[in-house]
């Protein structure tokens, strides 16, 4: 990519090749950025979260009722006809995760894993937590 295109958002959204970006939605939180309405096209000025510009109504359509229904077992079913989606059609492929690394120290009592990884799943239980 020449260096003149770097900040030119349609080039980018339009590169002919692939495009390989460090980060992205790898989690249940960032379901809402796979969504037609923030897909890198002419309507959004090639600005949004989006990066493969897959526009599908009945995958959006099953974001928004995840994020709606309450009760456990309709959610995770909701959340496995998403996961299904991805994998037949592949609108998001990652290739590399990244781990993060979180120190806590000897004395914390009470800290578990969060059950679904996220950007603050470590914090879920704080009120829990006790130090000796």
């Amino acid at each position: 990519m020449p260096p003149q295109r770097a900040q030119d958002a349609e080039y980018q959204a339009t590169f002919p090749g692939f495009y390989l970006q460090n980060g992205g939605p790898h989690d249940v939180e960032g379901l809402p950025q796979l969504q037609s309405n923030k897909a890198r096209v002419p309507e959004n000025r090639f600005v949004g979260s989006n990066h493969s510009r897959c526009m599908n109504p009945e995958f959006d359509a099953l974001i928004d009722r995840f994020y709606v229904t309450v009760p456990m077992p309709q959610r995770m079913d909701l959340l496995g006809q998403i996961l299904r989606h991805m994998t037949e059609n592949l609108n998001i492929m990652p290739v590399v995760y990244g781990p993060n690394f979180i120190m806590v120290g000897k004395r914390i009592n009470g800290m578990v894993a969060a059950k679904a990884p996220s950007s603050n799943a470590i914090l879920w239980n704080a009120h829990q937590w006790d130090a000796h």
